[in-house]
């Protein structure tokens, strides 16, 4: 037996790579969207999760800031600092 080509020379290799180039497969297809339907709802609720746990982590007083002092306590943190929290607060749960 004589071996004239390999690989993507064959007839083999040109109608897989013809395959590979043009389109998926229904399998890939149905994978890729179920892929997706599945990383949509996930990242949200990752997301709000996240949120939510740098809330609580703010409010119960558990965050320090640069000089080492407690960031919220009670009433006596005034609304602009809070609101200057909530914005960090979400630029790191966007973040991550």
């Amino acid at each position: 037996m004589l071996v004239t080509s390999v690989g993507m020379n064959t007839t083999w290799g040109a109608m897989m790579t013809e395959t590979a180039m043009n389109e998926q497969t229904p399998l890939q297809a149905w994978l890729n969207k179920f892929a997706s339907s599945i990383a949509k709802p996930g990242l949200a609720v990752l997301s709000f999760l996240i949120v939510v746990a740098l809330l609580f982590r703010y409010f119960t007083g558990n965050t320090e800031n640069e000089k080492g002092n407690q960031e919220f306590v009670g009433s006596s943190t005034k609304a602009g600092a809070m609101v200057i929290s909530m914005v960090r607060i979400i630029a790191v749960a966007v973040t991550i």
